[in-house]
């Protein structure tokens, strides 16, 4: 989710977004592409995950409630409450990083378009300049592994805390 926001509301910050790895100016939607807005969404939308855990633990039955991991008290909501945020702006860096190394993106400055993958068939070598990575992965694939690294990072800081 953290991604998700970040890459949605990113693009409307009003400086241009940086390159995770070299922190030179990009095109808004570059993958790897950051901003500060951006990164305080992705860390907003995985509080709001957070907050969303403490809820649901009202809806517990009382016999499992006993255990300290599912109390809905103060320590837990701000354990889950850190968890979630600094998942979702963890996950949104994983996902930025592979994003600029290993999923490649191709910028047209005449049409001011960003392409991801292959340059389209049919094109010349001077209308698609590579902005980033390398073609190595999907998006689809750079979203499953930063996803999975995400939470089982976060399953080990959840367990760490608890």
């Amino acid at each position: 989710m953290g991604d998700t926001l970040a890459s949605e509301l990113g693009i409307l910050a009003k400086g241009q977004p940086r390159l995770v790895t070299t922190w030179k100016q990009v095109p808004r939607g570059t993958n790897g592409g950051v901003s500060a807005l951006g990164t305080l969404v992705s860390f907003l939308g995985g509080a709001l995950i957070g907050v969303v855990c403490i809820a649901s633990l009202y809806f517990l039955p009382p016999s499992q409630t006993d255990d300290s991991l599912c109390s809905p008290s103060v320590s837990s909501a701000v354990i889950y409450l850190s968890v979630g945020a600094l998942s979702g702006l963890g996950g949104s860096m994983v996902d930025s990083l592979l994003g600029a190394t290993v999923q490649k993106s191709w910028y047209n400055r005449k049409l001011g378009k960003i392409l991801i993958g292959r340059r389209p068939p049919g094109s010349t070598e001077g209308q698609w300049e590579v902005i980033t990575g390398h073609d190595m992965l999907s998006n689809s694939a750079v979203n499953f592994i930063s996803s999975a690294v995400t939470a089982c990072a976060a399953a080990g800081l959840g367990s760490l805390l608890f």
